[in-house]
């Protein structure tokens, strides 16, 4: 599909004001996020559980992940998706990125947004660390996906990811509104 669904991608660039700043590594971490939908235009969220540096924490994010190798955003996206849910997925368009920072990780990472759905079915096998603290993916109501975000505390790694992904949500529940034809293709 063309990208005139998505004709104004985000472009944004996000400090963190949770955590004291120190030296960055000098090349960001290369990431791939997706609003991935459903047969019935729901909106996939990792329920995720972490108790490491940045705390003991249970938040909603958006499926994806870091690049490996010479994958593009979208290739990187489409492996996050297979090793994290099991699923293949087809891209509807591209919403833009987002460079953010870590000051605890001590790295800034460059993600990539997209709106995404569901193509098939592959085998979930997590492979990462990360990917253990998943300790669920369910599809939510577009709306009640956003409300979710939206409620996410705002301090420490919850509040990171929400400021990361509140806004290519919002984008994207924005599209699916305007153009409920995308569900059906």
């Amino acid at each position: 599909m063309s990208d005139p669904l998505c004709d104004n991608p985000l472009n944004l660039v996000l400090e963190d004001p949770y955590y004291p700043k120190g030296e960055m590594a000098p090349v960001p971490r290369e990431c791939s996020r997706g609003i991935i939908i459903n047969d019935k235009g729901e909106i996939a969220l990792h329920h995720v559980h972490r108790n490491d540096k940045y705390g003991d924490s249970i938040y909603y994010e958006l499926p994806g992940g870091g690049a490996e190798n010479e994958e593009t955003p979208f290739e990187a996206l489409q492996r996050e998706i297979d090793e994290e849910m099991g699923y293949s997925i087809k891209e509807i368009c591209y919403l833009g990125e987002v460079l953010d920072a870590y000051n605890l990780s001590k790295r800034y990472n460059h993600h990539s947004f997209f709106l995404a759905r569901i193509s098939g079915e592959t085998r979930k096998h997590f492979v990462s660390a990360g990917d253990f603290l998943i300790k669920e993916t369910p599809f939510f109501d577009r709306h009640d996906a956003l409300e979710l975000l939206r409620n996410q505390h705002e301090g420490g790694f919850e509040g990171l990811v929400k400021q990361r992904e509140l806004p290519f949500l919002e984008l994207a529940v924005e599209i699916l509104d305007k153009h409920p034809e995308i569900i059906g293709l």
